[in-house]
């Protein structure tokens, strides 16, 4: 068993005192497939003593690499990820000890799975809590509102020029970022709050409709220049119903002249 070596390979090395687990494989909730990443830490007594970044042979000892990548953090933790050919994906960071307390603390999916001092108290049942969707506020809303409409100018600025590499960055990057937000929104007031749609709205599909989601998906655009313009029209048809609903049940104000302005000037550009 794979946890087996990576916690042998910790006993064998005194400096490292704790090993938690946390990521999908602490999460009850998260679906259970062979593509999930074990991402552990590695809390290293002294750790700028102790090098594991510059020869990275230990790797090996877990299966036969096909890449690996290494990255270093401003608190001075680093990581390093490893995909094996056996599809095993490990992602291990390594900490200073000082920093347990504070790093624990931080993430309620934490699992202890190594404590050779008994450092740590007895943790809670590992839950979803630090990754909720977080209520908005009626400025922050507003902001997010403003930021959609915002973007769609540029959007239209690039197919009119025909530089559609900018017009498809700023429709994947920012536009379809706020959707998601607008979903996550919704999707957190009917569930009081308490939920996780996972890391890139991934499990989105678990809390929409069917057809809710069958017309989210719709929103993505090809690279055609036709396509993403009528990608923007259903996208501004789809936000526009949601915000005036979700505005509604949150007893927020929304700004209808802005987006009805921005939707006739959009049509407009393509007269």
């Amino acid at each position: 068993m794979i946890l087996d070596q990576i916690l042998q390979f910790a006993e064998s090395i005194s400096a490292v005192k704790v090993v938690v687990m946390n990521g999908s494989r602490v999460n009850p909730n998260a679906p259970k497939d062979e593509f999930q990443d074990y991402d552990l830490i590695f809390f290293v007594e002294d750790l700028a003593k102790h090098d594991f970044k510059s020869d990275l042979s230990w790797i090996n000892r877990f299966g036969k690499p096909v890449i690996s990548q290494q990255n270093d953090f401003e608190n001075g933790s680093y990581i390093v990820m490893t995909q094996y050919e056996n599809g095993l994906r490990i992602d291990l960071n390594f900490y200073d000890l000082k920093m347990l307390e504070e790093t624990i603390a931080k993430d309620s999916l934490t699992k202890v799975l190594l404590d050779k001092n008994s450092l740590i108290n007895d943790l809670p049942v590992p839950d979803e809590s630090s990754y909720y969707i977080v209520k908005p506020t009626e400025k922050e809303f507003a902001e997010l509102m403003n930021e959609f409409w915002w973007i769609q100018p540029y959007i239209t600025k690039g197919l009119l020029r025909n530089e559609i590499p900018y017009a498809k960055f700023m429709f994947d990057n920012i536009l379809i970022e706020c959707v998601k937000k607008i979903l996550n929104w919704q999707i957190g007031l009917e569930n009081y709050w308490k939920v996780n749609t996972g890391k890139c709205g991934k499990w989105l599909k678990n809390f929409l409709t069917d057809e809710v989601y069958t017309d989210f998906q719709k929103i993505y655009p090809s690279a055609d220049p036709g396509d993403i313009r009528e990608k923007l029209f259903l996208t501004q048809q789809f936000v526009h119903k949601r915000a005036q609903i979700f505005t509604s049940q949150m007893e927020f104000t929304y700004n209808i002249d802005e987006a009805e302005r921005v939707i006739r000037f959009i049509e407009s550009q393509f007269k």
